[in-house]
């Protein structure tokens, strides 16, 4: 059985994921989950200073019952240059892995979009 990190997310996570077409259902299908700073960073395996607080992102084997790993999207990123960094954080050493969606859902194609996407999602 999965048994995410993290508790609920809040409703201004919502908000901000049906801007990119992602639906309360699917984000709850896909386990993503709202951290605060401590969960956060023991989560991706960070230990230093830092504001680690925002959603957590499973990487989930289609098939298995276990999270691989998590991705981090942070709250509050470091500011270097008047640019956000490190927004998106993943444990050290981490290679790329496929983000698989276990329920087929529908996507606008491009043409249908209306603003551009940053990030996994």
């Amino acid at each position: 059985m999965i048994t995410p990190t993290g508790g609920p997310l809040m409703k201004r996570d919502l908000a901000a994921l049906a801007a990119r077409w992602i639906d309360p259902k699917t984000a709850a299908t896909q386990f993503l989950r709202r951290v605060h700073s401590l969960d956060g960073a023991e989560a991706i395996g960070r230990n230093g200073s830092g504001d680690y607080a925002g959603m957590l992102i499973p990487n989930i084997w289609p098939g298995s019952d276990y999270i691989r790993e998590y991705r981090l999207r942070r709250d509050h990123p470091e500011i270097e240059n008047g640019k956000l960094t490190r927004k998106y954080l993943a444990p050290p050493g981490l290679r790329s892995h496929r983000k698989s969606v276990r329920e087929q859902v529908h996507r606008p194609r491009k043409r249908e979009r209306k603003r551009p996407r940053h990030g996994p999602f």
